[in-house]
């Protein structure tokens, strides 16, 4: 199958493209002025750039990843945040989705992040311009590309090499303690999950959302460092606990998705947090 996936070189990009490249014909784009001959520079902020790609590539699917998610970027650059997360999925939506379906991978702060627990057919309310913008990037696609454009909500995408899984193991190896939000609540996404529902609406072109949540349990920062810390065999005594309150802003009491509609209609089941973990320590030993 030839897929195009924008943002091949973020991170989410980089873990779809590895994956895909394996099976498919696999077309990478990124941003005009990356350095990199396997992919195609493309500004899908600008639409005849867009609609160039779309008659050069012609993919049966694309699977949209490229966007802004630095929430304090877009606070102070709302403009900006639209540009890249709702007119380029406008621009993306308006050159293929007549010929292509095409996946868009949105975010759990299309939510307020007040009760958590959040389904897919829950009224969005989102209280960032981060996700404002992802939520206008789910309803222009949806509007332009009909039954073609479906969204894939995700909560903290996470391998080993995630920022936090990260950051957790650098301090924790050179024994300094880590301050964890209690009352932060979330529900990360394992990565090999995402890459199942992938799989999944590649071969079933009955599926077509409008939006799935692809998710894992709902769980505090805190349990996040504190199970990481069991399974890789560090000091749990230094994840100390703290509140939100001692936080930066943009963070929410519950922000947790639930997923039990699209797992059911995917056919499959979620994988834990440690269950996670203990399958990426095994990865990496």
């Amino acid at each position: 199958m030839k897929i195009l996936v924008t943002g091949a070189s973020g991170y989410i990009g980089t873990i779809v493209s590895r994956y895909l490249a394996e099976h498919h014909n696999l077309i990478k784009t990124n941003k005009v002025g990356s350095v990199n001959a396997a992919q195609i520079s493309c500004d899908l902020t600008n639409s005849d750039a867009v609609r160039s790609l779309a008659m050069l590539t012609t993919p049966e699917v694309v699977i949209h990843v490229a966007g802004n998610k630095n929430i304090a970027f877009c606070e102070e650059h709302p403009d900006d945040a639209f540009q890249i997360n709702c007119n380029a999925v406008k621009n993306v939506a308006e050159a293929f989705g007549s010929t292509s379906r095409i996946f868009y991978l949105s975010t759990d702060y299309v939510f307020d992040g007040i009760q958590g627990g959040y389904k897919e057919n829950d009224i969005p309310s989102p209280q960032t311009v981060y996700g404002k913008s992802k939520l206008c990037g789910e309803t222009e696609g949806r509007r332009i590309a009909g039954s073609n454009f479906v969204t894939i909500r995700l909560s903290a995408l996470y391998d080993d090499a995630a920022a936090f899984p990260q950051f957790i193991k650098e301090k924790l190896s050179q024994g300094q303690s880590i301050d964890c939000f209690t009352d932060v609540i979330y529900s990360p996404t394992y990565y090999q999950d995402l890459l199942v529902a992938i799989d999944t609406l590649l071969y079933d072109q009955s599926l077509t959302g409008p939006v799935y949540h692809i998710c894992g349990e709902a769980t505090s920062r805190y349990n996040f460092a504190l199970i990481y810390a069991e399974v890789f065999g560090l000091e749990t005594r230094l994840v100390k606990k703290t509140s939100a309150v001692n936080g930066g802003k943009y963070l929410f009491p519950n922000l947790s998705l639930n997923c039990d509609w699209s797992l059911e209609t995917f056919k499959f089941r979620n994988t834990g947090i440690r269950e996670a973990l203990t399958k990426l320590k095994k990865e990496n030993r």
